[in-house]
């Protein structure tokens, strides 16, 4: 009786990084499409935190769209180039269901930033440790700048992260602000109305 691994390993749409990725990327492509240009003809409400509809755009297509693309690249060129494989089978559908729920959950919480920002992180980085890890095994370095690449997109993130957790901050910290305030024009108020009582 085959078991679950088994069948992942053996199967055929998980064989090589292009096949999830490259079906995904064209999918998420086409609903993104779909869904900007509703936003952006029709004017549909699009509730996703603090970024604004073309901040949500680019970063959907640099960490949505491209990374996909480039995930399933590296992952069927590198093992071509090195000999080795780079990821299959489970580990695979690992990486590709960690990219799809970081996608998905910008419709569930977009109001959390730094979480759907670690989801990211934990994709890229998975993703670097299995481009590079047959790379420096047979020791192709002349394919280090490949690494160097990813390395770049992986500080962007955490700039894009950085900035969006601190637009978060400022608009909790602005809204504590105005009930502070809020709270002392009442208070304001009551004790003028006191006054006025007395006398």
């Amino acid at each position: 009786k085959l078991s679950l691994s088994s069948v992942l390993e053996h199967s055929v749409f998980l064989s090589k990084g292009f096949r999830p990725f490259f079906l995904g990327a064209t999918f998420y492509a086409l609903v993104s499409m779909i869904y900007w240009g509703a936003v952006y003809f029709f004017g549909l409400s699009l509730d996703i935190g603090s970024l604004t509809s073309f901040q949500w755009h680019a970063h959907s297509m640099v960490f949505g769209y491209a990374t996909a693309v480039i995930a399933g690249f590296l992952l069927t060129a590198v093992t071509n180039w090195t000999g080795q494989e780079t990821l299959k089978g489970l580990p695979l559908l690992i990486l590709f269901i960690i990219w799809l729920l970081a996608r998905l959950c910008w419709m569930f919480l977009p109001y959390e930033p730094l979480f759907l920002g670690l989801l990211d992180l934990v994709y890229l980085l998975f993703l670097f440790i299995a481009i590079a890890r047959p790379i420096i095994k047979v020791k192709q370095w002349r394919q280090l700048a490949i690494i160097s690449k990813l390395l770049i997109i992986v500080v962007a993130l955490l700039a894009v992260v950085a900035f969006t957790q601190a637009i978060r901050i400022f608009e909790i910290s602005s809204k504590i602000k105005g009930t502070d305030d809020d709270i002392k024009v009442n208070d304001k108020d009551n004790n003028t109305q006191g006054w006025l009582m007395l006398l």
